[in-house]
């Protein structure tokens, strides 16, 4: 519209270009015709053009002068017809000399052509010229580091003609000339650069090294010609576990053999462990021959990469069955017993009559010798083995049976005696005890009673029961906290925290720590540790009634404070103005025995002097029982209340719940020493471990408390031979009586001298208190010689032979005792109490 190009241009005037169909046209753009220019038309002749020469892009002199080089390729028409002539010959089966032909007419071309050097040829009889040309005499070759290998393979290394023999010496290769030999070491490039990077401080390439002098030098005992691994064969801490199996994996699959070393059953590498990287190392930890590798992330490093292998080659580590394990056991730490003979039970003198086997108690395997002995593996398995069990454990302890050789043994064991601690300052002894129980508040009428046999479960009537499915309990009657708690705090105070605040104070008392006598004394080093599994129970529960029925402004302002577990050391604390650590545990009912373990780590470490430590609990209300209730853990014998706790009797239906206090004195020995204090006993040492398993149900393997044990052990000092005396947890639930009876067998071997009973027949289950109580019993034991009984033992489980001491009161005198408890979690707790010795 307002371009000039717009108008209109008539098309038949125009020749308009119209390129091709196809999407991309090869064209000349100068013959494109623009339509709004004039065009000159040309007129069209017939005549063909002249044919054009090829183009060419090298300049005329160029083409000239190759054109008249005497090397010039000869003519396509003249060698394609050269190459004719020779069609026959090629197809022909044997070459025949070519008749003789009329020589070619000379052509104009110039006389003979020197033919250039090259391996070109056009005929036959060129190619052999050039041939015969290019053969010459073979060069004279130097020695080197390829040939010196291929050199050892000597006359394999020989060509053999199609004609001759195999064996024969035609076509070898002749023997190379070893002149101006020099070997690698000597290259000057090498050593030049060797020269700048020691100049440098770096290290030297292309020169062997040790493959282990970038590790620390961390030299286990034992360790300087060999593979340690540290590791666990527990499998409580799943991701530890894991990675330990992890470990034994790749050693086995490489082959190395390795001395393993297992820290959950044996205290003495633990330590060993400790003493190398610290305390709060953890497993797996690998050493080679004296040089620290690291834990699973750096042997799995290794091994994804290839170096673990290499490493454990150039250092020579042998490489056989794998596993360096025991000779006796193959590893699996238990050999058939030689009783037995791998059986339950043996035959009595010839006859029919069978017994159990005391040796392996009952199931057939008994601890190795190499715990006390080296062990040898033709004495126990092939000589003694009548039930051929050997190659069996060997299986089932993940261990190759080997054809090539017997396994290799460990280093036997250096086994010491336990040591107890002797310092004064981490002697910890006991010089008080407190307690609240369903038999009154003295602790010498508690055991008095308890020695009686004499059954504390009663109906309840705190609150009216009657429409519960259980409506019998140990409860505490007429308690009284006159002299100990003020009226007006007596009020309003949850009963969990009255029977903290009486036992606490009566320990105090017990211990000569009065209050005129407190003032005398460092109050910051005296700490306060007790525990409660529920806390202020009936506090809670009016609190939450309040609110439903009548608002929250009808809360009263203690609904908080007292109702926390913590507030039971706290209170004792304000009370008689102790400054130490003050905090509680809550491990439901191995909570007593937590706080034990946790305070007496107080006074080893320095941190305090004098523990007031224990447990309280007070859940016989509606709350506590209807939640049980839920739970299906208690008893319902509501006919007859006082046979309803049976431990390990085939008649139990679940446990009874019960209430109460137990507080003790803990006290450094260097301490209760100075000020004159009546040592009661002693505390040796304790454990807690975890089942990792089901909330409320234990490991029915019993693994989770037999490993608490052998901690306790340990950590105290103490050989199991030593125990002689097991206060058991013993609820009377069905799976938790046996578990703790199975571990128990597991850790001690002869159980003829040993006596164990359960407090809790007759007092019912204290929950959070359970293990105060029971401790209390322990210490009564040890100090007046005489075990109470279990009562309601009518018909044991078969799997119970050791003395329960069933309804009558025994005289035993006690070596070592050790106190259980479990709680809901799968909390596991042992402590270890023996007689003070100076």
């Amino acid at each position: 519209m307002g371009c000039a190009s717009s108008k209109h241009v008539e098309a038949g005037t125009v020749d308009v270009y119209r390129p091709p169909a196809t999407s991309f046209a090869v064209f000349d753009i100068n013959t494109i015709k623009e339509p709004w220019l004039p065009v000159d038309e040309p007129e069209l002749v017939d005549e063909k053009p002249p044919p054009e020469k090829n183009p060419t892009h090298l300049p005329s002199p160029i083409i000239e002068s190759i054109d008249n080089d005497e090397d010039a390729p000869r003519p396509w028409e003249e060698v394609s017809k050269e190459l004719e002539d020779l069609k026959p010959t090629l197809n022909s089966p044997k070459p025949t000399p070519p008749p003789a032909a009329t020589p070619p007419a000379p052509s104009p071309e110039p006389a003979k052509k020197i033919k250039r050097k090259s391996f070109s040829f056009h005929t036959l009889e060129e190619l052999e010229n050039n041939t015969k040309a290019a053969s010459k005499p073979a060069p004279v070759l130097k020695k080197t580091e390829s040939y010196n290998e291929l050199s050892k393979f000597g006359p394999r290394l020989k060509r053999t003609d199609p004609g001759t023999k195999s064996g024969s010496q035609t076509g070898s290769i002749p023997p190379p000339v070893l002149e101006g030999y020099k070997s690698l070491k000597d290259n000057p490039f090498l050593l030049r650069d060797k020269e700048e990077r020691e100049k440098q401080g770096l290290p030297t390439l292309f020169m062997k090294r040790d493959p282990l002098e970038d590790y620390p030098e961390i030299c286990p005992p034992g360790g300087s010609e060999k593979v340690v691994i540290y590791l666990t064969s527990l499998g409580g801490i799943r991701r530890t576990y894991e990675d330990c199996n992890r470990v034994r994996s790749i050693m086995e699959l490489h082959g190395f053999l390795y001395e393993e070393r297992d820290i959950s059953l044996h205290g003495e590498f633990r330590t060993q462990l400790k003493e190398l990287l610290g305390e709060s190392v953890t497993v797996p930890r690998m050493f080679v021959k004296g040089r620290y590798i690291g834990g699973v992330d750096e042997i799995v490093g290794l091994n994804e990469t290839g170096r673990l292998r290499r490493i454990l080659s150039r250092v020579g580590i042998e490489r056989e069955v794998g596993r360096q394990a025991c000779e006796g056991c193959g590893g699996a730490r238990f050999v058939p017993c030689l009783d037995c003979g791998g059986s339950c039970k043996i035959a009595v003198d010839g006859k029919k009559e069978k017994e159990r086997c005391p040796e392996c108690n009952e199931n057939g395997l008994i601890y190795c010798p190499i715990i006390a002995t080296t062990c040898n593996s033709a004495l126990v398995f092939k000589t003694k083995d009548p039930g051929n069990n050997g190659a069996y454990l060997l299986r089932y302890n993940r261990f190759r049976d080997s054809k090539s050789g017997p396994i290799k043994a460990m280093a036997p064991l250096t086994i010491s005696p336990p040591k107890r601690e002797t310092d004064p300052k981490k002697r910890v002894v006991i010089t008080g005890m407190g307690v609240v129980s369903v038999f009154g508040n003295d602790v010498n009428t508690f055991y008095e009673k308890l020695l009686e046999g004499q059954s504390g479960i009663t109906v309840i009537d705190k609150f009216d029961a009657s429409t519960f499915t259980v409506r019998f309990a140990g409860q505490i009657r007429n308690f009284s906290s006159v002299g100990y708690v003020d009226g007006k705090n007596d009020r309003r105070l949850d009963d969990c925290w009255r029977y903290c605040l009486v036992a606490g104070r009566k320990a105090l008392d017990d211990a000569n720590l009065g209050q005129k006598v407190l003032e005398t004394i460092d109050r910051t080093r005296i700490g306060v540790l007790v525990g409660s599994g529920m806390g202020g129970l009936t506090t809670f529960s009016n609190g939450v009634e309040a609110l439903i029925q009548k608002g929250f402004k009808k809360i009263t302002p203690f609904f908080i404070p007292y109702s926390i577990t913590n507030m039971g050391s706290a209170l004792l604390a304000i009370d008689a103005g102790l400054m130490g650590p003050n905090y509680s545990i809550s491990t439901a009912c191995a909570t007593a025995n937590y706080c034990f373990y946790a305070a007496a780590n107080h006074i080893r470490r320095g941190e305090a002097d004098i523990m007031v430590v224990g447990g309280t609990e007070a859940a016989v209300n509606p709350t506590g029982i209807g939640g049980f209730i839920a739970c299906r853990a208690l008893s319902q014998r509501n006919d007859e209340p006082h046979k309803a706790s049976r431990p390990w009797d085939q008649d139990r239906d679940g446990f009874v719940i019960g209430e109460g206090a137990g507080v003790l004195i803990m006290e450094s020995l260097e301490h209760a020493t100075k000020r004159g204090a009546n040592i009661i006993a002693e505390y040796l040492g304790g454990a807690i471990t975890c089942d990792a398993h089901h909330m409320t149900d234990p490991r029915k393997d019993g693994l989770g408390i037999s490993s608490c044990i052998t901690k306790c052990l340990e950590h105290a000092g103490v050989s199991p031979e030593e125990v002689n005396y097991v206060n058991c947890h013993a609820t009377s639930t069905l799976a938790g009586d046996l578990a703790e009876v199975i571990a128990i067998k597991k850790i001690f071997k002869d159980t003829s001298q040993m006596k164990m009973n359960g407090t809790k027949s007759m007092i019912g289950h204290g929950l959070g208190a359970a293990g105060g109580l029971e401790a209390i019993a322990c210490l009564k034991a040890i100090t007046t010689g005489w075990l109470h009984p279990t009562i309601n033992q009518d018909n044991l489980e078969p799997e119970v032979d050791i003395d329960t001491v069933p309804y009558v009161k025994k005289q035993h005198e006690v070596n070592v005792a050790i106190s259980n408890s479990f709680g809901f979690g799968g909390h596991n707790s042992v402590v270890a109490f023996a007689p003070f010795k100076p």
